[in-house]
C-alpha cells in the first residue's frame, strides 16, 4: 500500500530532522495523508506533532515523534480489514 509505504518514510525522515519549521511540514503532510485515508488516530498524533514542532517545543515534538512508528504499525493492521468491510 502506497500510504503505508510513504508514511513509513516519511516517519523515518522526520526522526532525522533537528530543524522545527522542516519538522512542522512533514507533520502537516503526514496529517493530511492519514486525514484524506481515514486514518484518525494518526492525523491527530501528526496534527499534535505539528502544533509542538510549530512553537518549537522540543521536548512535545521528540514525545510525540516517538510514538508515530508504533502508530503507523497499527494504523496498518486496520487498513487490510477496512478494505476488506468497505468501512473507514
Amino acid at each position: 500500500d502506497s500510504f503505508l509505504e510513504e508514511t513509513r518514510a516519511r516517519v523515518a525522515r522526520m526522526q532525522r530532522l533537528r530543524d522545527p519549521a522542516a519538522l512542522g511540514a512533514e507533520a502537516q503532510a503526514l496529517r493530511v495523508a492519514a486525514a484524506t485515508f481515514g486514518a484518525a488516530a494518526l492525523r491527530d498524533a501528526a496534527g499534535a506533532l505539528e502544533e509542538a514542532a510549530r512553537i518549537a517545543d522540543h521536548g512535545e515534538a521528540r514525545r510525540h515523534l516517538a510514538g508515530l512508528p508504533a502508530l503507523v504499525e497499527r494504523t496498518a493492521g486496520v487498513f487490510p480489514k477496512q478494505r476488506a468491510t468497505g468501512k473507514r
